[in-house]
């Protein structure tokens, strides 16, 4: 009796292993089927056009240019501390660097991108949603105290600015709720959405 009791536990718990096995497996086929559909739509699609951004001379000349409100001396003075700070860039003042080092600008002086670095200074774009601005503030930091690579940086940044990283990857890929995508093109689209998520968050790009 005991025996058959055992056989039929022995039966149960093979079962329910065998049900856990389908179901992971369809899961996992599943994201593969999605995953070889998304590069179907990037090859077939033309590739979206990219802006050509400006340099970073181009860039730094325009922001203290737009400065009309302050003297020459002024203006001096603020490019020395900004070009010469006094304390090294590390990781432990990065909160310190994304204040003083990060300067908003308007985001067609960037070439339509969401941030940009330049050596000893870094620009975002002034239009971005309040925890977006936060996030790309302390992604473009974190360039200037040497970590070039463009997930390890979001990774960071994220960790610290969770709710600033949702809501940029919201405004760089979801369209405007007023642009209606057509059912011909939303494949197109939702390709270069998986493009663009790929290049920074699967990727490890240097």
């Amino acid at each position: 009796m005991k025996t058959l009791f055992q056989s039929k536990k022995g039966n149960v718990r093979f079962k329910n292993r065998k049900k856990l096995q389908i179901i992971f497996l369809s899961i996992i086929g599943s994201i593969i089927i999605i995953i070889f559909i998304l590069e179907i739509f990037i090859r077939l699609c033309p590739a979206s056009p990219r802006t050509k951004l400006p340099t970073c001379k181009e860039i730094i000349d325009s922001y203290f240019a737009d400065m009309q409100n302050i003297s020459e001396v002024e203006k001096l003075n603020l490019m020395l501390r900004t070009f010469f700070p006094t304390k090294p860039f590390t990781l432990l003042n990065i909160d310190e660097i994304a204040n003083n080092q990060v300067k908003q600008t308007e985001r067609n002086k960037i070439g339509g991108a969401n941030g940009i670095s330049c050596g000893k200074i870094a620009f975002i774009s002034s239009d971005l949603p309040y925890f977006a601005k936060k996030y790309v503030r302390l992604h473009e930091a974190l360039h200037l105290v040497g970590i070039r690579n463009e997930t390890l940086a979001n990774y960071l940044a994220g960790f610290k600015e969770p709710l600033g990283l949702v809501q940029t990857v919201y405004v760089s890929l979801i369209p405007s709720t007023k642009k209606r995508i057509g059912i011909y093109s939303f494949p197109c689209y939702i390709g270069n959405v998986w493009k663009t998520f790929k290049t920074y968050f699967v990727f490890w790009k240097e």
